[in-house]
């Protein structure tokens, strides 16, 4: 309390829980090729204790570019996009967290490394409404779910997909889960460039909030 902040471990890493005791750190973290590694960190150092990852990197980890685009009203949308080796034009699939109050973030995750090995591209985001990015960006569509949001997650997709030759803008499908789904739902609801969508567990009855 009262002291200053400094990093004691930076890049692509998410911290999920860590512990101290005297000079000495430990952190649980996620990385992109890794769902969970154990870090120490004494002297200014960090290093891994653990090394769970081994098994993914072996069999080929794609790890995703970070992205952010300015949406129509000037909104800085931050995301990823995760593209198979090659030169493409690859079929784009745009993903949807769920909560609406979750992310995405680098951490490995099974089913964007499942469809990129399948052959698509995957393009992913934190639309307003999502946490990590403070308290206004996370409460912005509070009781206006498929508004804010829904422009969020096409100007970053159109965004990505328009200014990478890798990605084709005519083979292009939509899915997510819980608020993910529904937001899935909404989209192909007011958009018809999807040649397919997998709505998975969504609400879809905002006024009894089931099922």
């Amino acid at each position: 309390a009262g002291g200053e902040v400094g990093e004691v471990l930076g890049g692509d890493v998410e911290v999920t829980g860590h512990a101290a005791a005297g000079d000495r750190i430990v952190a649980a973290v996620a990385l992109p090729a890794s769902y969970g590694e154990l870090f120490v960190i004494e002297n200014d150092m960090g290093r891994s204790l653990t090394d769970h990852g081994h098994a993914a990197r072996e069999r080929g980890v794609v790890v995703p570019e970070e992205r952010e685009i300015a949406g129509r009203d000037g909104y800085p949308v931050h995301g990823w996009v995760a593209v198979p080796e090659g030169e493409g034009p690859f079929p784009v699939i745009l993903q949807i967290h769920g909560g609406p109050y979750a992310s995405y973030g680098v951490h490995l995750f099974d089913e964007t490394q499942v469809l990129v090995d399948a052959g698509y591209a995957v393009v992913y985001s934190n639309p307003r409404g999502s946490a990590g990015y403070g308290r206004a960006h996370g409460r912005s569509i509070r009781q206006a779910m498929g508004t804010l949001d829904y422009f969020d997650v096409l100007d970053f997709f159109d965004g990505v997909v328009g200014s990478d030759s890798r990605l084709d803008s005519q083979r292009v499908g939509v899915m997510g889960g819980s608020y993910g789904g529904y937001l899935t739902a909404w989209l192909i609801g007011h958009d018809a460039r999807f040649a397919a969508a997998a709505s998975q567990r969504g609400v879809y009855d905002l006024l009894s909030f089931y099922g």
